[in-house]
């Protein structure tokens, strides 16, 4: 294929956009499961019709559009509003828009069918415009506002099964999973867990209500899904940081939770081969083989800090088996903490006998800043990290993008010969945005196919928000497939994506809904056209 069919190709490929209303939501919470109820009752404060006449020139026996774009209504105020309910014509071209209180766009929603639509107006928006194309015949809109009567903190989840339109302008679209709750602002996790050997808590937690933050999350195969986050409670001014883990078994349509022990920076690990579970914190580990409803005392994992560093702790993100069984997580080296932060680099921890005995790998260079970090197989048995960077800007420095590295030498495939001396920078260094925030890397093999899946906030200010997923095919280029999140949501950014038998799944943590999952295997067809177009934009094999 020539290279201008090809992009030709890619771009009809990524004209699909899609808007998901985000509808309000009550919940009733339980120590144990959550679920959403009614939804919110809302009152009209605003309904009208509007009429745009055509507009076609004959001249020269020729027919003409004048002006020859659109035509659309005045500006019409919606502040204070949430819901916009509209039956739009069967128009190519037309739909409404929304803009900010500068009259700047933001988003649009066109159909060419017609029909009624009722989508949650985006955060920001302050006018619409009903527009339509000037060379169709006058078109009649019907257009009705509500606003909530009573809003609480908690009502913004997902209902999935409104409506979902085309989006035909120059964002992105946003893909429309299910979301289902885990783990929400003011839920108890009382379940007691007496792990020995690393300060367990087995203490009830309903004194008080936490927060949760920092989630990642893995499926076995048997379908069962593990979310675990920190739990954080606020008491007198202090913060008392616990690892809380939520196992679902329909789904993740309703949770189990439970504490697993105080403290932060937790990681697991699947091994796929003996159906075990490793759940990594700090320089010790726990090992379930029964699907998490059971766990071992915590063991060390007989493994020294490396040399000069003053913190060797797991990235919170979940760590991988190769095609070899090497089970290996990313782990974080520092010195200093925050402003004082002078050194920041990377290491992967490694088993090369299925959890008998732990490594270390050489340390990233410690003189490019790499904090949170994320790896994947991107060939058979090699290992790339894909790391957080832009601690720089705390010093006035520009922010470098991710930080991408992979082994010097090409890893052995013999598990007793496998073992990783020196990094150096890959190709796709700073290539991705880096909002100074964690992300979710991941390798995902689809018959033939092996491809990479990344997602994090993709934005260059210093809010958190618009989670994208993206998608590569040599994990050096990527394409983008579509936003996770409402557009603009501000969101705290950390999610953890997770690829298990044709099964893909995503956690993430929203700021007023807390932790929430969603199956995202129905995207799969989207994923991978996406990842075909992005092969063959780059003239892969």
């Amino acid at each position: 294929m020539s290279e201008n069919k090809t992009i030709s190709y890619w771009l009809i490929l990524a004209l699909p956009w899609i808007i998901a209303p985000f509808i309000h939501g009550q919940k009733t919470i339980s120590d144990k499961t959550v679920s959403i109820s009614q939804l919110y009752s809302r009152k009209i404060v605003a309904e009208s019709e509007y009429v745009i006449p055509g507009h076609i020139l004959v001249t020269d026996g020729k027919l003409y559009s004048n002006p020859p774009n659109y035509l659309s209504t005045d500006f019409i105020s919606v502040a204070d509003c949430d819901i916009i309910k509209c039956y739009l014509p069967p128009s190519k071209g037309g739909g409404v828009a929304f803009y900010d209180e500068g009259k700047r766009f933001i988003s649009g929603i066109n159909t060419e069918q017609g029909g009624v639509i009722k989508v949650k107006i985006p955060d920001a928006t302050s006018f619409v415009r009903l527009s339509k194309r000037t060379d169709l015949a006058g078109l009649r809109y019907g257009a009705r506002l509500y606003s909530s009567i009573n809003r609480t903190k908690h009502a913004l989840l997902v209902e999935s099964h409104e409506i979902t339109q085309r989006l035909n302008a120059n964002l992105f679209s946003e893909l429309t999973p299910n979301f289902f709750p885990v783990f929400v602002p003011s839920d108890s996790v009382c379940s007691k867990m007496g792990i020995k050997g690393i300060n367990a808590t087995g203490k009830n937690r309903n004194e008080s209500q936490p927060f949760f933050r920092i989630p990642i999350h893995l499926k076995t195969r048997h379908g069962t899904i593990l979310v675990a986050c920190n739990s954080i409670l606020e008491q007198n001014g202090v913060r008392n940081y616990s690892v809380v883990i939520a196992r679902s078994e329909n789904g993740g349509q309703t949770f189990n939770k439970r504490l697993i022990c105080k403290g932060t920076n937790l990681s697991m690990i699947y091994d796929k081969q003996y159906d075990r579970i490793f759940f990594l914190h700090g320089l010790n580990y726990s090992v379930s083989t029964d699907d998490w409803q059971t766990w071992s005392d915590f063991k060390p994992m007989n493994i020294k800090k490396p040399q000069g560093w003053e913190k060797f702790y797991a990235s919170p993100t979940v760590g991988i088996q190769l095609e070899n069984g090497i089970l290996a997580a990313p782990y974080i080296l520092m010195n200093g903490l925050g402003k004082d932060i002078s050194k920041n680099a990377n290491a992967v921890v490694y088993s090369a006998d299925f959890g008998k005995t732990w490594k270390v790998t050489a340390v990233t260079p410690d003189t490019i800043i790499a904090n949170e970090t994320t790896i994947a197989e991107y060939a058979p048995n090699q290992i790339m990290i894909n790391a957080r960077g832009g601690t720089e800007v705390q010093w006035g420095s520009p922010n470098p993008g991710r930080r991408v590295f992979v082994p010097v030498t090409p890893l052995q495939s013999e598990r007793k010969d496998w073992h990783i001396n020196e990094w150096k920078l890959h190709e796709s260094d700073k290539q991705l945005i880096e909002p100074i925030c964690n992300a979710s890397f991941i390798a995902c093999q689809y018959d033939k196919y092996r491809f990479g899946l990344f997602c994090n906030p993709h934005t260059t200010g210093k809010e958190r928000k618009n989670l994208m997923l993206q998608v590569s095919s040599d994990f050096t280029h990527w394409t983008k497939v579509g936003l996770l999140t409402p557009f603009n949501r501000v969101v705290y950014g950390y999610c953890s994506l997770n690829y298990q038998n044709g099964q893909l799944s995503f956690v993430y943590e929203d700021k007023e809904c807390g932790i929430i999952y969603a199956d995202l295997t129905p995207f799969m067809d989207e994923i991978l056209t996406k990842m075909i177009a992005n092969k063959m934009l780059y003239k892969q094999d």
